[in-house]
């Protein structure tokens, strides 16, 4: 598990890890500057219908990438990542992309619901909510697993996002000096 990434509940798929010679600082800023594009023309054409612009959410060293939608709600697929000091200097980042926190909690709210209304005495019926959890659980296992940077569009947007951020911002760390391997 990577510490900062990845939260009990969230479901995640490809990882991602990159080096900067900037500081953690620098990435950060480098990744709220980013994010303050809002001309739908950043985003690709298949995004434009459902999603408004890609948002940044950070806390520390911890930074979260998704969408901000325009009313409909559209899929929930997230970058979650850190961004923290290098071993050699600079700074590494390591981010999964997933699915929010929300959608892959909701199995766990229904296994909850269903035993807490069997314990109550309210009969063999609430036994179609830990049910109802594992399908749903199942078809989240399965909509994770088509998280891939070829196969989803939103989860190779936001990767690309965090990479231009980076690179950008290793840039402005060290200009001239060459950008390291992705």
């Amino acid at each position: 598990m990577l510490l900062g990434v990845r939260g009990p509940h969230a479901s995640m798929s490809f990882t991602i890890r990159l080096d900067s010679p900037a500081s953690p600082e620098q990435v950060l800023a480098a990744l709220r500057e980013d994010t303050r594009e809002w001309r739908e023309a950043a985003l690709p054409p298949e995004l434009r219908r459902h999603a408004r612009r890609v948002a940044v959410r950070i806390r520390g060293e911890a930074f979260t990438l998704s969408y901000e939608y325009r009313g409909e709600v559209g899929p929930e697929v997230v970058l979650r990542g850190a961004v923290r000091p290098g071993d050699a200097g600079g700074t590494r980042v390591i981010a999964a992309a997933g699915l929010a926190r929300g959608e892959a909690a909701g199995p766990l709210v229904l296994l909850a619901g269903g035993l807490a209304g069997w314990l109550s005495g309210g009969g063999a019926g609430w036994l179609l909510l830990p049910a109802a959890a594992g399908a749903w659980a199942a078809l989240n296992d399965r909509r994770v697993a088509a998280l891939t940077r070829e196969g989803s569009v939103e989860a190779r947007h936001l990767a690309e996002r965090l990479e231009a951020a980076v690179a950008a911002a290793g840039r402005r760390a060290a200009p001239g000096r060459p950008e390291p391997a992705v």
